[in-house]
């Protein structure tokens, strides 16, 4: 009979597996899926329940653990690496160059690439923290410069490309809020993981700030720390940017402009749940939203681990 702890390692590499990525032993404890407590256990231990408790369900190659007969997945994952590498230095460049605008006060990395998971094709998504009060006056600038160097992301080509479909206002930094309704006992994992995973790469100061008002993630994910320590993380300031900040630039302006330019898509969906919500608050253009999906193949795997 598998105790607690061993179904919560089982239940981190049922996630994970959804995505095609094996994790570590340190991984899977820091990662670990396990709602409402504190396990107290240390890596050693984890390594032991993996190669004992879990042998039947659980395979391992070259330091990597997956569900049993996943093995193939450790060169993905490695491939994915390296991809990953060269799309990160291009999101470190471009993110310094959006730090420059007015009123972005942080911007992180999400998504795949937060966690070098990158494909080939895949574009490169930005989660943006803006001045309180500047929410659509950051966005019409950010997307201006992502437009002007023909970075923005089409139907038909994402590669490497500029992708800020996520925006808060400072004031409003806790995005527990867009999570979906439980399902069947199972929270909005994916989401969960999500947020736990974001890369800052600008904005020292505001991103700690998210990082303190975000730490509802340990609710679910105990061991749960920021990927990269906020002190690390560069904070530019130019006349670029300040220039603007000392003009009253009126916010309704640049909303209303922004409004009318929304694609029919996203006006027939915004606001009717947590996929696309358009708010002086957040604006979440995730038309494509695949929350749900993920979290029924998440479910069908749990199925049959647990018919085994």
């Amino acid at each position: 009979m598998l105790q607690s702890i061993e179904k919560s390692v089982l239940a981190t590499l049922a996630y994970f597996d959804v995505f095609d990525y094996p994790l570590t032993a340190g991984e899977i404890k820091k990662y670990l899926f396990y709602p409402g407590d504190n396990p107290k256990i240390n890596t050693v231990d984890f390594q032991k329940i993996l190669r004992t408790r879990l042998g039947r369900y659980v395979g391992s190659v070259n330091g990597f653990y997956f569900l049993a007969r996943r093995e193939h997945l450790v060169r993905l994952r490695l491939e994915r690496y390296r991809l990953a590498l060269g799309k990160l230095r291009r999101a470190k460049f471009f993110a310094r160059l959006l730090g420059m605008l007015p009123f972005i006060r942080a911007i992180f990395v999400s998504n795949n690439l937060s966690y070098q998971n990158a494909s080939e094709v895949s574009d490169i998504d930005f989660f943006i923290l803006t001045a309180p009060g500047r929410l659509w006056t950051a966005r019409f600038f950010g997307n201006s410069l992502v437009r002007l160097l023909g970075l923005a992301p089409t139907r038909t080509r994402k590669k490497d490309k500029l992708c800020l479909n996520f925006l808060v206002s400072g004031e409003h930094a806790d995005i527990s809020r867009y999570m979906l309704p439980d399902k069947e006992g199972i929270p909005d994992i994916h989401y969960i993981y999500w947020a736990s995973q974001f890369l800052p790469l600008y904005g020292r100061d505001a991103a700690e700030k998210f990082f303190l008002a975000n730490q509802w993630i340990k609710k679910y994910l105990p061991n749960y720390s920021p990927s990269v320590p906020a002190k690390g993380i560069p904070v530019r300031g130019s006349w670029i940017q300040k220039w603007p900040e000392k003009y009253n630039l009126k916010e309704s302006f640049w909303k209303n402009i922004q409004l009318r330019l929304l694609p029919p898509d996203v006006r027939e969906m915004m606001n009717q749940d947590s996929r696309v919500i358009v708010s002086d608050e957040a604006i979440k253009l995730h038309t494509n939203d695949r929350r749900e999906l993920y979290r029924e193949k998440y479910i069908a795997t749990l199925g049959k681990l647990q018919s085994q």
